[in-house]
């Protein structure tokens, strides 16, 4: 009983050694494998660089030496239908609605800009995108 006890406390570790912490720490931790479930994501900022990125689950991330968690695992937005939210600093994007990046990888946003967001996929927040206005349900004006 104690060994199987044992056996699965390892299996839920945040590092490949055994003696680590637990998955899916992130943000201020030390952690070197950091597990991120299904609709959450974590920013990235390269040290070398200094560029933040998202990275989105479900994945294993596995932290490099010049890498820093910086906010996360952080469950992604998710819109319920008939709803809408307002999302401050919004990243560009180009025709297709594709995310831009500038020449080091860095998002590109529309500073003191805002976007109203429908009902769509769950995404993540980019760095430096914040929601102005949480869920919000949609007012129906009657016909008169």
């Amino acid at each position: 009983a104690w060994y199987q006890r044992r056996v699965r406390d390892n299996l839920s570790v945040g590092n490949m050694s055994g003696r680590g912490h637990k998955a899916g720490a992130g943000a201020g931790g030390d952690d070197t494998v950091i597990r991120i479930p299904p609709h959450f994501y974590i920013h990235v900022l390269d040290l070398k660089t200094n560029v933040t990125k998202p990275i989105i689950g479900p994945e294993t991330f596995v932290r490099q030496d010049n890498e820093k968690v910086v906010e996360g695992p952080t469950k992604m937005v998710i819109i319920p239908p008939n709803h809408y939210c307002v999302v401050a600093n919004p990243v560009m994007r180009d025709e297709e609605g594709e995310v831009q990046f500038d020449q080091y990888g860095q998002a590109k946003l529309l500073h003191a800009d805002q976007e109203v967001r429908l009902t769509q996929e769950p995404f993540p927040l980019y760095p430096g995108e914040s929601l102005d206005v949480k869920m919000t349900k949609l007012r129906a004006i009657p016909t008169n």
